[in-house]
């Protein structure tokens, strides 16, 4: 048996493509996390914006264009790496022992069709998973599984699903307990985000001759009534992997690298501004144009998406740029260097989380690099706490999923998935949700916090 997108042998009783993570014996080309079907073989998987994990067999550096235009030969030698002496919760060889853990396993609480809280509403003490409290599991049996891969807000969760060989996705609306069915007409779907109520998407057509995707586009959709919108697409483009925050949408289109087309991938971050339903206000612009990113084995690149920062890998040095994790200022074009071996950034409100020997975390404003986890790994940002894969060294589900708080030291196991990180859905986060798509299964959480009295 051969995988229908790279076109690799697939050992018996293969359940996934362990080169590109497509589901075996799937026709629609649709991988359980966010790749595009590679023209070599080869390469890895990834992550997403605010909370979101995009990785993918290629990658992007840096150059600012348009609006956001910043030259780089300006800070080759000037640029400022992030130290990590500050705020150190632990930097032993385990994990750090929380002040405060809730539970073992997040417990659970049927939602109905028209609700998702428990029969007590509780008010929240804290921060959400950074005081006392607990992630507790919502149950919507309605949607449709397997699931691939869900984003979430405060508002609703956007799962992208699978019905026989057609993908699908749907929203559940936390407010109405409504299901909403979006409008996707391509064979090819992934790479799903969302905020507030605003849902956008990749979604291509795909020839099973030639294995590859054409036809793509970036689209919008406003829910729960829409309309669709296309962001960009068709032609002769090829956008990959959008996400959306505050007033951008962005996507990467890359090659492999002239210089060296097996190791790396050259890929661009392109966004444009949008309203409030997702139509953009004017053209795109590349925001970055040279970053690196490596193919090889799993290997795995990230970018990351918040209403005021662009967040992005550099995997080898190139053109004076080095390697390592960069943010940037969207309004100010300010750029920042977090470090040579600092990688996985993922942004929310004011912080950002990221991979440096463990799961670290630095409020915006500072940028000093806190470890929060030596054990840590592919870490998703939400304001208050961060959501990560842990090894666990157990056969039957070696890697466990868990929340953490910055700075109350808060820790909550959420649940197990046998599947690594780099072949699995991202996690997603808002201010007081998580999801996690755990052994293509839908896991949402919300936080409730203790009452006060």
């Amino acid at each position: 048996m051969f995988c229908i997108n790279c076109g690799h042998e697939l050992p018996e009783g293969a359940r996934f493509c362990a080169y590109c993570g497509t589901r075996a014996g799937q026709t629609g080309g649709a991988p359980i996390h966010p790749t595009p079907p590679p023209p070599y073989p080869g390469g890895p998987a990834g992550p997403r914006r605010t909370t979101l994990w995009i990785g993918i067999a290629a990658v992007a550096v840096i150059v600012v264009a348009a609006a956001i235009a910043l030259p780089l030969i300006l800070l080759r030698d000037e640029e400022k790496t992030v130290t990590d002496t500050t705020r150190i919760v632990s930097t032993t060889s385990t994990t750090p022992k929380p002040t405060t853990t809730r539970s073992t396993l997040a417990s659970s609480t049927t939602a109905s069709s028209t609700s998702t809280s428990t029969t007590t509403t509780v008010a929240a003490a804290g921060p959400p998973g950074d005081s006392p409290g607990s992630w507790i599991e919502m149950q919507i049996p309605s949607l449709t599984d397997p699931v691939s891969e869900a984003a979430v807000s405060e508002e609703a969760v956007l799962v992208h699903t699978q019905f026989g060989d057609k993908p699908e996705l749907q929203a559940y609306l936390f407010d109405s307990g409504a299901i909403v069915k979006l409008p996707v007409q391509g064979s090819d779907l992934w790479s799903v985000d969302l905020q507030d109520l605003l849902a956008v998407w990749y979604e291509s057509k795909f020839d099973t001759t030639s294995g590859q995707p054409y036809d793509m586009h970036i689209y919008a959709f406003s829910l729960p009534n829409g309309p669709k919108v296309e962001v960009v697409g068709g032609g002769d483009r090829h956008p990959y992997f959008p996400q959306v925050a505050g007033s951008w949408v962005t996507w990467t289109e890359g090659q492999p690298w002239n210089e060296s087309p097996d190791e790396y991938w050259a890929q661009e971050i392109w966004g444009v501004e949008i309203n409030s339903q997702g139509s953009p206000l004017g053209e795109p612009v590349v925001l970055v144009s040279s970053a690196l990113a490596s193919v090889m084995g799993d290997a795995v690149w990230t970018y990351s998406l918040s209403p005021s920062h662009l967040a992005w890998e550099n995997a080898a040095d190139h053109n004076g740029t080095r390697a390592g994790t960069y943010l940037m200022d969207l309004a100010g074009g300010g750029l920042r260097n977090l470090g040579a071996e600092v990688w996985r950034p993922s942004l929310a409100e004011g912080v950002v989380v990221c991979w440096q020997n463990g799961v670290r975390y630095a409020y915006l404003d500072k940028l000093d690099l806190a470890l929060l986890d030596p054990n840590g790994d592919f870490p998703a940002a939400a304001p208050t706490c961060a959501a990560y894969y842990r090894f666990t060294n157990g056969a039957e589900h070696p890697y466990e999923i868990v929340a953490r708080g910055y700075n109350g030291g808060h820790e909550q196991l959420l649940t197990y998935t046998s599947l690594p990180p780099w072949f699995s859905a991202p996690i997603s986060t808002s201010a007081s949700h998580i999801a996690v798509v755990a052994d293509e299964k839908l896991r949402l959480f919300k936080w409730q916090g203790e009452a006060t009295r």
